[in-house]
């Protein structure tokens, strides 16, 4: 599961920066072992579809470990320096988080529905006359 907050920054004021927050369940590992896989968070789509909406993400890429009972290992990447190119009030992205590289006991599944990893950022620009 992934989420975001804020869900919405507005370019001009702070913060402009949100969390995404990431949710990897996995099973029980047997005891004395650990196991890895990466976790990749970036962007899936933008709109409009151009260059100029964009999102730095940190870390992008990052290794997670998992060990002991079944559960959930929570992660988390900053996203800044968002753009919206002039001209458009509004941009969106949605953010996507992704698994790779198991480690050898580590078998990955893909998330049902494909939404759950996916999280949607809007950006708005800030209009004329507007100070910060």
């Amino acid at each position: 599961m992934v989420t975001l907050a804020p869900k919405e920054i507005r370019l001009g004021q702070e913060p402009e920066q949100a969390t995404v927050t990431v949710q990897i369940h996995h099973q029980l590992i047997p005891e004395g072992r650990t196991e890895t896989v990466d976790l990749e968070v970036g962007n899936y789509s933008t709109t409009p579809l151009r260059k100029g909406v964009d999102a730095t993400y940190t870390p992008s890429t990052q290794k997670v470990t998992l060990s002991g009972n079944a559960g959930v290992v929570v992660e988390r990447a900053q996203v800044s320096k968002p753009t919206c190119p002039a001209g458009f009030s509004t941009c969106t992205i949605v953010i996507y988080a992704s698994l790779a590289n198991p480690s050898a006991g580590v078998t990955i599944l893909q998330p049902d529905p494909a939404t759950n990893a996916q999280a949607t950022l809007t950006i708005r620009n800030q209009q004329p006359g507007q100070g910060h």
